[in-house]
């Protein structure tokens, strides 16, 4: 019995034994499958007891510590890392276990590889029974990509503007000091927060649209907008770039803002220096070509006004520039006043340009024109003395179509000078019509420049005689042999020259054909005939004027008694002083002055004081009016006397008639010319004339 007993419990102790060494094997062989695991994951991990010292670490622990797991087995933090640190650790370890839940921090852990920092996450451990027995720790070494972070908040502390980094919803994730400085912020945090919350909910659109494209487009952008900040609006400039991931993902937004106000606002000053008139606060010219490249691709009818000043050379000649100023100013303040929803600028001088781009209809055209003249017209007085300033207007409307600006005001241009013609104090309209003047104005100035090459220049002689019926001398006539200008009158050729200003093409080969023919005339026949040539305003006006006619004097070798030049008063127009002060040069030389078309203009009888005048031209349409009444005849003869009280002899332009003749020799006049005695004829003819003369006397 007792035998049996034995036996039975053999069997149990050795059935114990073997499932004990098959409990360790399998205990092992778990031991082994967790130590591969840990050894596997390439952080330091860790077991420790609740007491917090080591059970188990795997080799990146083993590594970083420099000890070995029999070293570390049943140690604590204090011991296995050298006393740099320990109870930080256990109070993180206490932590996990009262409260049974994870912990995550950044640690400096110093060892072997010197001393890196690691982003550390710790657990509880459990048993079976769900007991906490230890805790379970991983360390991932976090060194390289701080040592990146801290870079990179250098490179931004380093940005002289704000500087922050959002997540793809606008939440910032990081910023620079300079972002508190410029939004004012105190020093508390901003991390987390929407970016919305520091620029304010009312710019929630334009971020967003921002936002949007950079995301979209996935380039960097730059942005320029207005926000508040502290109560005061500023003007920023807003840099973006989208931030890519590894996989090429967006993951958030990197900003730069800086404040563009003083520079923006400086930049305006500039701006308005460079394309504002100073004296008017209008538009200057580059002010217009700048309007005009904003509207050119506009599906519209432009209308362009050109406006230039009537009188207004009177004005500053009688009550002084700094009047003339005034009025332009004035004017100025006007034309905003009539045009408020067109362009207006100031060309220079007293010329104004107004452009629109919404008049649809010419009524509209010739209302707003004539509500400009009515507008325009000022009196200005200086003491005793006052003067009037009207306005010539030339207008174009046209559809845009590819018509650039140049044009456009070449044609307004065009009107204004018809304007002019018309009386001045009013407007035109460019038509059809005038742009057939304007082409024909174009191919003269072209062929123009041909015609001294083609020898098609030639002049045509108008004697000027005596009371006796003996010839004085002659004015020189320009004549222009081309076929394709047959049918058109020299006057209006003439007029279109002067108005064009070309009248330099042909002035000197002018002058030179005249000196030329009277040099041979009076060396033909040992006389002393005059020759008077006519002088444009541009001629005049320029600075080798005088050098040229001494220098063409010489060339042809001419006694300068022989020469007159005639002038208008309109000639004399600008820059008067100067003007006089090369007239009375050349008539010290001994060449004649005279002033033609006298009467047409204003302050004549000034004109007669003021300038170093030979002679004085009585203009045709007084000679062919003193039939009319008492009051022309009255007119004429007070010039006559006038001109002879001041030891000026008088020529009679336009002479027609016997009758004209007659009436005009009992004033006492001095010279005639005009067709009752010969119409201009060419210098072959001349000669002949003469020679008949010649032969008459024998």
């Amino acid at each position: 019995m007792k035998l049996k007993k034995r036996s039975k419990k053999n069997l149990l102790i050795q059935k114990l034994r073997e499932e004990i060494k098959i409990l360790k094997q399998d205990n092992f062989e778990q031991d082994i499958q967790l130590k591969t695991l840990m050894n596997n994951i390439p952080y330091m991990t860790w077991f420790k007891d609740k007491n917090s010292n080591y059970i188990m670490v795997n080799d990146a622990f083993k590594s970083h510590s420099g000890k070995n797991m029999e070293t570390i087995y049943g140690k604590s933090d204090d011991f296995v890392w050298d006393g740099m640190l320990g109870e930080k650790c256990r109070e993180y370890d206490l932590d996990v276990m009262e409260k049974n839940t994870q912990v995550v921090f950044d640690e400096v852990i110093p060892g072997k590889q010197g001393y890196r920092e690691f982003n550390i996450y710790k657990a509880p451990v459990h048993d079976y029974e769900g007991t906490i027995i230890g805790t379970v720790g991983i360390a991932k070494d976090i060194t390289d990509l701080k040592n990146e972070n801290t870079k990179v908040n250098i490179i931004m502390e380093n940005i002289p503007s704000a500087v922050w980094l959002n997540d793809v919803d606008g939440n910032i994730l990081n910023v620079n000091s300079k972002f508190y400085e410029f939004f004012k912020i105190p020093n508390q945090s901003v991390i987390g927060e929407n970016v919305l919350k520091i620029v304010g909910e009312k710019f929630k659109n334009e971020i967003e649209t921002e936002n949007r494209l950079v995301l979209t487009k996935r380039k960097t952008m730059s942005f320029e907008r207005k926000i508040v900040i502290d109560k005061e609006e500023k003007i920023v400039s807003v840099h973006k770039t989208p931030v890519l991931d590894l996989e090429n993902k967006i993951i958030g937004i990197v900003g730069m803002m800086q404040d563009i106000t003083k520079g923006k606002k400086t930049q305006e000053k500039i701006e308005k220096l460079v394309y504002t008139d100073t004296l008017t606060d209008l538009g200057n010219r580059r002010a217009l070509y700048k309007y005009f490249n904003e509207i050119k691709d506009k599906d519209c009818i432009l209308t362009v006004m050109t406006i230039d000043l009537d009188n207004f050379k009177k004005l500053n000649d009688s009550l002084g520039h700094h009047m003339g100023d005034k009025a332009i100013i004035i004017i100025g303040e006007k034309l905003k006043e009539s045009c408020a929803d067109g362009f207006i600028g100031r060309n220079g001088g007293d010329e104004f340009i107004i452009i629109w781009d919404n008049l649809n209809s010419i009524e509209e055209v010739k209302k707003i024109s004539e509500k400009i003249l009515s507008n325009i017209v000022t009196e200005f007085r200086k003491e005793d003395k006052f003067n009037v300033v009207s306005a010539s207007i030339g207008v174009v409307s046209e559809k845009l179509d590819g018509n650039n600006l140049v044009t456009l005001l070449m044609k307004a241009d065009f009107a204004l000078y018809e304007a002019k013609d018309l009386g001045k104090n009013c407007y035109v309209i460019y038509t059809q019509e005038l742009e057939e003047k304007r082409i024909l104005s174009i191919d003269i100035e072209q062929d123009l420049k041909k015609s001294i090459e083609r020898d098609e220049i030639h002049l045509h002689y108008q004697p000027q005689y005596t009371n006796d019926g003996k010839i004085f001398g002659f004015e020189a006539l320009f004549r222009w042999k081309n076929e394709k200008y047959s049918k058109v009158p020299v006057l209006e050729i003439i007029k279109i020259m002067e108005n064009q200003n070309i009248l330099y093409i042909v002035s000197d080969s002018i002058i030179e054909k005249a000196l030329t023919f009277i040099k041979r005339i009076n060396k033909k026949y040992n006389t002393e005939y005059l020759i008077s040539i006519n002088i444009s305003t541009l001629e005049i006006m320029d600075r080798d004027f005088v050098p040229k006619i001494k220098n063409l004097l010489n060339k042809i070798d001419i006694n300068p008694k022989w020469v007159g030049l005639e002038i208008t008063e309109t000639t004399l127009m600008k820059d008067m002083d100067k003007n006089i002060e090369k007239l009375k040069e050349l008539k010290d030389m001994g060449i004649r002055i005279s002033l033609d078309d006298f009467g047409t203009g204003y302050s004549s009888f000034n004109y007669l004081i003021r300038l170093p005048l030979s002679e004085v031209k009585i203009d045709r349409s007084f000679v062919s009016k003193i039939f009319m009444g008492n009051e022309y005849e009255k007119l004429v003869k007070l010039i006559i006397d006038l001109s002879h009280s001041l030891n000026l002899p008088v020529v009679a332009e336009g002479v027609e008639t016997v009758e004209e003749f007659n009436i005009l020799k009992n004033m006492n006049t001095d010279y005639y010319q005009g067709y009752y005695f010969s119409k201009p004829i060419e210098e072959e003819k001349i000669i002949e004339l003469i020679d008949n003369i010649e032969k008459a006397g024998q």
